[in-house]
């Protein structure tokens, strides 16, 4: 029976306990909260059967569906289950037990650290990604494949643009530099993270940085996508190169079945001139005979 419970996928879950006085079967709503409450009822079946609806909320082992009941500042918050989220804005409290506990809501500080770290591990990624495919080996004289392209020139230059340039949103603003967030540039073009000058600009201002981070993201985002976009500068130059590769190729076919007619011209040049040859040869002998014989009169 238990099987059959659990296999008709209903809100309900089914299992059997062994203890001393024998096996029964345990019902459990798969959710809490009231709203998940369930009954029984039975239709046909033998006795052991029918028995089952005759367990309802009255029975002595039965234990009714209950949602969670916190208190915050006075006011009564109900939850379907343990984890409340509607009784302070981006605070979610888990109730463990009954009883009272002091909650402190402050600002995550380390978060902001996080974020900004990443974003400057991500760009320091890119731009090193960037020198080593541009590099060029003055000992071996080879350049990497994109040595000298325009496009990555005019990209390296609308990054640092981007970071140095002050948004129009936060301009006028204590944060509208970077540099008074902790984040620099470095002499080889990468940026480097003061994490003690990110946090006293954080507990300075925090409204002030937040803003500040905002409208840098959205003037990298607007950046990353006029180049990553479809018809972008990325995608434009890979649409050349691949015309370019297409001309040349047409190219090499072109001149291919140039040579192929230039081969088969010399080649009957050759068939002529060496059965022009022969001919001479023939005609030489024949003089030579006829002078020889003429000088035997």
């Amino acid at each position: 029976m238990a099987n059959a419970i659990n296999d008709a996928g209903i809100d309900v879950r089914a299992t059997v306990v062994t203890g001393d006085a024998g096996s029964r079967l345990v019902l459990t709503a798969k959710n809490t909260g009231t709203d998940n409450a369930f009954s029984l009822s039975v239709s046909g079946g033998d006795a052991n059967l029918t028995g089952l609806a005759s367990f309802d909320g009255a029975h002595p082992n039965a234990t009714a569906a209950a949602n969670s009941i916190i208190t915050v500042e006075g006011e009564t918050v109900t939850s379907q289950s343990n984890t409340v989220t509607s009784a302070v804005a981006n605070v979610t409290i888990t109730a463990k037990t009954i009883g009272s506990s002091t909650l402190d809501v402050a600002r995550d500080s380390t978060g902001i650290e996080s974020a900004v770290k990443a974003f400057v591990d991500a760009y320091n990624g890119l731009r090193n990604d960037i020198s080593a495919k541009t590099a060029y080996n003055s000992e071996t004289k080879v350049a990497e494949p994109l040595n000298g392209d325009a496009t990555i020139r005019t990209l390296l230059s609308k990054m640092r643009d981007t970071l140095g340039n002050v948004p129009s949103a936060i301009a006028g603003t204590s944060n509208q530099y970077l540099y008074s967030l902790g984040v620099s540039f470095a002499q080889d073009g990468t940026l480097t993270l003061d994490t003690a000058k990110l946090n006293n600009a954080v507990e300075t201002d925090f409204d002030g940085v937040v803003a500040s981070l905002g409208a840098y993201g959205a003037a990298v985002d607007t950046m990353a996508t006029a180049f990553t976009e479809a018809d972008g500068l990325i995608d434009n130059r890979v649409s050349g190169i691949e015309t370019s590769v297409t001309r040349i190729d047409d190219q090499r076919e072109r001149l291919e079945r140039q040579l192929t007619i230039t081969e088969a011209r010399l080649r009957a040049q050759f068939t002529a001139l060496d059965t022009l040859v022969a001919s001479l040869n023939t005609t030489s002998t024949y003089l030579t005979q006829q002078l020889e014989s003429l000088s035997n009169l």
